[in-house]
């Protein structure tokens, strides 16, 4: 937040946008004027054009036919500080209801703590592990209202549990690099491969494998035939590279890559009851969060006269006014 303060602080109008009044003559084809003046006023991002007098241009849009679906505008949205504030708080709710785990807010000493505000004063002392190096966690509890000893446990707690990983994947961009994975798992294997999870979990192998130091059965010469193998032997932790401890084994809901629960970051003393996504499926649809924020498409179509009485209907609504006098 801080760092958008100097533009409110140190405000400097921009030049006044400039005018024009075009002759009737010119006026003739509106979009060829347009196109004369665009050279000048393009560095003012808006002109004002004032048409001559007894312009008239005919009505362009075919009333019976046209139909649109309007844009809502949440105008407390689209503020720059209250916008990075309630972006904030929406990937990191994201984050981590895609992995299938709970997230709750910060309650210290009686108070809901502003999360945004905690983030932005860790960052100011240079980020989580200087924090914690340098013993900064009571200086940051006070800029966020927390006064005794314990509330700084749970807020650096908190911070480590939910903040940090999130944090972390977000200025990594992506948690799990595609060349960390087996070479062994190729797309054609991905795709003949059905899923046996339970609970997205990895299905256990079958155990036909003998335990260490017991005698091998003796085999008798068969026919020679193709081996087929079982696809799930070639499923493996994109974090250890070990196929090993299959129940532990999650799989993406997305894209199928598998890690083991205790390789995650951070690591999950359980199987999440939800779906789970890997690091970077859950960075991926993050990043999306907050691209038209304030800004959202209408689920209903008008047209130009179901518009019309939308429009009177809510003014009449909420200006509490006759229908009649809605237009004045």
């Amino acid at each position: 937040m801080e760092n958008l303060d100097k533009f409110y602080r140190h405000f400097e109008r921009p030049p006044f946008a400039p005018v024009y009044y075009p002759t009737a003559e010119e006026f003739l084809d509106p979009l060829a004027y347009v196109a004369k003046i665009r050279s000048e006023a393009e560095p003012y991002g808006v002109v004002k054009i004032v048409p001559p007098e007894g312009f008239k241009p005919p009505f362009a849009i075919k009333s019976e036919t046209f139909e649109f679906t309007p844009r809502i505008q949440k105008l407390n949205e689209v503020e720059a500080i209250v916008r990075e504030r309630l972006v904030f708080l929406e990937k990191l709710t994201a984050f981590w209801d895609l992995q299938g785990l709970e997230f709750k807010p910060l309650i210290v000493e009686g108070k809901n703590i502003d999360l945004f505000k905690l983030y932005k004063t860790v960052n100011n002392f240079g980020g989580a592990s200087t924090v914690t190096s340098k013993k900064l966690w009571t200086q940051v509890s006070r800029k966020v209202n927390v006064r005794n000893s314990h509330g700084v446990g749970s807020l650096k707690s908190y911070y480590t549990k939910f903040v940090g990983p999130f944090v972390a994947v977000l200025e990594a961009g992506a948690g799990i690099q595609e060349d960390s994975l087996s070479d062994t798992e190729t797309k054609d294997e991905k795709e003949d491969c059905e899923p046996t999870m339970q609970g997205r979990r990895r299905a256990p192998r079958p155990k036909g494998r003998m335990m260490a130091g017991l005698p091998q059965p003796k085999r008798s010469k068969m026919p020679s035939q193709k081996k087929k193998s079982d696809p799930m032997e070639n499923v493996f932790c994109g974090v250890c590279g070990s196929g090993d401890d299959e129940d532990r084994l999650l799989l993406c809901e997305d894209c199928d890559k598998s890690i083991h629960t205790h390789c995650c970051q951070p690591p999950l003393s359980s199987v999440p009851k939800g779906e789970w996504r890997c690091p970077s499926c859950v960075a991926k649809e993050v990043g999306k969060i907050g691209l038209n924020y304030g800004f959202y498409d209408a689920n209903v179509k008008y047209n130009l006269f179901t518009f019309a009485e939308y429009a009177n209907k809510f003014k009449t609504d909420y200006f509490k006014v006759k229908e009649p006098e809605v237009g004045q």
